[in-house]
């Protein structure tokens, strides 16, 4: 009998029209209805919209819809008790909506148990070469709970495999809870969308959903995707989930895993969820197998509440054939434990993340990355250690077989309580090397170092060369608890016979509150130091040896215009020409086992680098610099120690002052000569003659002191001599120096 429709409401009113099950056509209803009215037909477990699209009182009822047909589990003899086993009445709804073309299983609000019927049976509600089935629930009341023996052996409650697509779970509650003979090895899965092997090629699972459920206790995988070669799992999506593995009764945490990764996985997004609850295991769970790739992976906004038992909170990767790529990890939210661990990644995107580790049994960092590492870029996380029981690097990169290559570090902020290992790095480390290494405006705080370390350490290894590495716009900050066991803030490495090709540490600011250097370059085993090293522009500031540290060895480091308190630069040899490259003018101190003992400045060399060699030692307190011949010969001539006034050198200097000072007591020495000339010295500022000009006979040793001006930042000052005759035998080792006071 059909329900009288209003008339005055014919294109909003949707009418409740309820049919006998045998009735094959709508019957027109008494009285009745008006173009446009809406019919809604129970019949059976079908549920079916009809629009009345023939003039009034002509039938000219025509179906809108196909797929809101509901197959209620309970029609089918489902008893929500806890105890019945409900798996042959939920199966058969899902096989009648298979035969129907699709449909909405309803699961109302009641405990469905599902029992394990022998150790044989893996599957209890197969999911098999279905399309368009919804799974709905009314929220967490609607429960099918996986019950009873499992007999030792695996279990899946809704495995979904064979050419099945357009599969949705909504507003569910599952669980395993009332499980028992249940072993680690054989876990059992709640949900596991899959390409079996054995399912016919092409086939597996796509375009499934997973949205507003509620996931209890698994002793396995709350959701196990798992695809396989030429049967694939593609298109899942898992959103607004409420995932929490923990055991109803005792509290104790029993899921393995909220999501897990297996192979042959593609096109899945995970956003939005809440998890807690895994035991001994990760809440988001890369753990491939075989060859089927892992890629096009989207992980974004859920929040992670891992309580870890010494285990990652999520990890991520591939096998050696096949490397997880294209993943994008965005603001998800890791708190109380565990770490994220990956390898043999390509092209991963973290950005956002805030992970909080502060579990005593989790000896990784914040992130630990290993092998086979590329196309990485973690942009923007906020990596906090604050269990000070262990030792750990916050973000790390483990390389034993393959070196990490193209990776950005950039924007993020880390913090640690308690870190580094010996050796290594307290805050970021390498152990092998890489290359195409970019860290840029990152900020590293607090890293108390509970050992002997540096805070940033980069270095080759045993895997091969490592090049291209760079620091741009660093601040490194150690907090002042770390003093003792921090060794050097920022160093760059070459070990074990592999070479480092091409650094740059520039525009960074770190503090060094601990001992030896703040910027350090390292080269042992044998390894050497090639194309450029570049240390510029640079606020360092602490380390009781040396501000800055070249390699000891073969070739060294470009510098300048680092502001540095109490200025060093720590070199080893007598002079720096064997350590330090540089352009002609360029000056460089030895500590000699003090602070800036010896001022040695470059005379010659051209180019950026201008090479190793041309360095001459002035002293301590003095600035010697040279002069331009204007007499007999016209040539520039650089008058270093040993030099003879008829030999021209390649270059000139020309110092321009810092600051505001007054010069004054310009002198001239040289070894003596023969003639009846002599010299006339006048020092110029900014190529305008001073009065004070020294003239010396080529046979007199000594002149000066005399003269005096004043300068400002920037002012150059040269000096200009004029010989008044060619010498007999030529007067040589001249060195003129000025005072520069103020």
């Amino acid at each position: 009998m059909a329900k009288e429709l209003s008339a005055d409401r014919a294109h909003t009113l949707l009418a409740d029209w309820i049919g006998s099950a045998t009735a094959p056509d709508v019957t027109e209803p008494v009285p009745s209805a008006p173009l446009a009215s809406w019919l809604l037909r129970a019949s059976g477990s079908q549920h079916e919209i009809y629009l009345k699209t023939s003039p009034h009182d002509i039938a000219g009822w025509s179906r809108q819809n196909y797929d809101l047909r509901i197959f209620n589990i309970v029609d089918f003899g489902a008893v929500g008790d806890g105890v019945t086993d409900n798996r042959a009445a939920i199966n058969a709804a899902i096989a009648a909506a298979q035969a129907a073309g699709g449909g909405t299983i309803y699961v109302p609000p009641g405990q469905f148990a599902v029992l394990k019927p022998n150790a044989g049976t893996q599957d209890l509600l197969s999911v098999s070469n279905v399309q368009n089935l919804t799974f709905l629930g009314d929220g967490k009341a609607s429960q099918i709970r996986i019950s009873g023996d499992q007999h030792a052996t695996s279990t899946v409650l809704f495995r979904l495999h064979n050419f099945t697509k357009g599969i949705r779970f909504i507003s569910l509650f599952m669980d395993s809870a009332l499980a028992t003979n249940v072993e680690a090895t054989n876990q059992n899965h709640l949900i596991q969308p899959q390409g079996a092997i054995a399912d016919p090629a092409g086939s597996g699972t796509q375009d499934c959903d997973v949205i507003g459920c509620y996931f209890g206790q698994a002793h396995g995988d709350q959701i196990r995707l798992a695809g396989d070669t030429g049967v694939p799992t593609n298109d899942t999506r898992v959103f607004y989930n409420s995932c929490d593995g923990h055991d109803p009764g005792t509290g104790l945490r029993g899921s393995r895993s909220i999501v897990s990764f297996q192979r042959g996985v593609t096109r899945v997004m995970i956003a939005y969820n809440f998890m807690t609850g895994v035991l001994n295991g990760q809440l988001i769970d890369f753990e491939p197998s075989g060859t089927a790739q892992i890629t096009d992976i989207d992980i974004i906004g859920n929040q992670l509440d891992h309580n870890s038992q010494g285990s990652p909170a999520f990890t991520l990767g591939g096998t050696s054939g096949a490397a997880a790529t294209r993943l994008i990890a965005g603001y998800n939210t890791i708190a109380h434990g565990g770490d994220i661990v990956g390898q043999l990644v390509d092209r991963h995107i973290l950005i956002g993340n805030v992970l909080v580790l502060d579990s005593p049994t989790t000896a990784a960092g914040a992130i630990s990355l290993q092998d086979s590492i590329t196309n990485l870029a973690l942009i923007a996380n906020s990596f906090n250690v604050t269990d000070a029981t262990l030792a750990r690097i916050p973000v790390a990169l483990i390389a034993t077989t393959t070196d990490p290559l193209q990776m950005t570090v950039m924007d993020n902020v880390v913090r640690g309580a308690s870190c580094g290992a010996v050796g290594n790095g307290a805050g970021f480390f390498d152990s092998q090397g890489g290359s195409q290494v970019v860290l840029s405006g990152n900020v590293w705080s607090g890293l108390i170092s509970v050992n002997p370390t540096v805070a940033l350490k980069y270095r080759s290894g045993a895997l091969g060369a490592t090049s291209h590495i760079a620091y741009s716009g660093e601040l490194v900050v150690p907090d002042v608890g770390s003093a003792a066991n921090t060794v050097s803030g920022i160093q760059v490495g070459a070990s074990n016979a592999d070479n480092l090709t091409d650094a740059s540490v520039r525009s960074c600011y770190v503090r060094n509150p601990g001992t030896a250097t703040v910027v350090e370059w390292v080269s042992s085993g044998g390894a050497v130091f090639a194309g450029w090293r570049y240390c510029a522009d640079n606020l360092l500031i602490g380390g009781s040896t040396a501000t800055m540290a070249p390699p000891t060895t073969n070739v060294g480091v470009t510098g300048s215009g680092n502001a540095e308190p109490g200025t060093q630069i720590a070199i080893t040899a007598t002079t720096p020409v064997a350590n330090v490259s540089a352009p002609a003018g360029s000056m460089v101190t030895d500590q000699g086992g003090g602070v800036a003992t010896t001022l040695f400045v470059k005379e010659t060399g051209a180019g950026v680098s201008g090479g190793t060699g041309g360095w001459i030692g002035v002293g301590p307190h003095e600035i010697q610099f040279g002069v331009i011949d204007t007499g007999a010969a016209l040539t520039a001539l650089f008058l270093a120690p040993g030099s003879d006034l008829a030999v021209a050198s390649a270059t000139t200097i020309e110092p321009r002052m810092p600051r505001p000072a007054a010069i004054r007591n310009w002198r001239v020495h040289q070894v003596v000569g023969t003639g009846a000339g002599n010299i006339t010295y006048t020092v110029r500022k900014n190529n305008v003659a001073q009065s004070g000009s020294i003239v010396i006979a080529f046979t007199t040793a000594v002149g000066g002191p005399t003269g005096g001006t004043t300068v400002v930042a920037g002012d150059a000052l040269s000096v200009v001599l004029t010989k008044s005759q060619a010498p007999a035998t030529n007067p040589k080792n001249v060195v003129f120096t000025i005072e520069v006071a103020g």
